[in-house]
């Protein structure tokens, strides 16, 4: 990666900002010990994909932002150990039921969560994605509701405006 780093900066200023993604494992063994300073790399930020795959479906609120917990207090401690920012660049809504109109998940009040959750433990956020045939793998183009609501977006990031999707 350094030399990958040292490379692209030959073409771009230090201040654009370099991604480097790995699974929240990798955040916590191996990055966590290799820093990269402005004045050698540049801007650096680092990006991870959080998602839980239960062999049963967590369809218990509180059970579904407890098994986040490890992953939420990795970008914590990632950003403390090392003073990389840090985004997670990939979430969904799986994992809890079907996402269809029967499903009484309140995945508006997960995604509210999430959502706050990464910004306080890092930079923010990304779901994934919003054009998914599958409700909740895409909350946005092709479903305007998961489970039996719509993802509030405007009041999730605080717009007086509804977003259009």
């Amino acid at each position: 990666y350094a030399g990958a780093m040292k490379a692209a900066r030959r073409h771009l200023h230090k201040d654009v900002p370099l991604v480097v993604n790995d699974w929240p494992t990798w955040i916590k063994s191996y990055w966590k010990h290799n820093s990269f300073s402005y004045a050698e790399y540049g801007h650096v930020v680092f990006s991870t994909h959080l998602y839980q795959y239960p062999e049963d479906w967590t369809t218990d609120q509180q059970r579904a932002r407890d098994s986040f917990n490890q992953d939420l207090q990795t970008l914590s401690d990632f950003h403390k150990n090392t003073g990389s920012e840090i985004f997670v660049s990939e979430y969904a809504l799986n994992s809890h039921g079907n996402g269809k109109g029967d499903d009484g998940f309140d995945y508006g009040a997960m995604t509210h969560w999430f959502v706050h959750q990464f910004n306080q433990h890092g930079l923010g956020s990304v779901i994934w994605n919003y054009d998914s045939w599958h409700e909740a793998w895409g909350p946005g183009q092709h479903h305007q509701r998961v489970g039996p609501k719509p993802i509030p977006w405007a009041d999730i990031h605080g717009h007086r405006e509804p977003i259009v999707v």
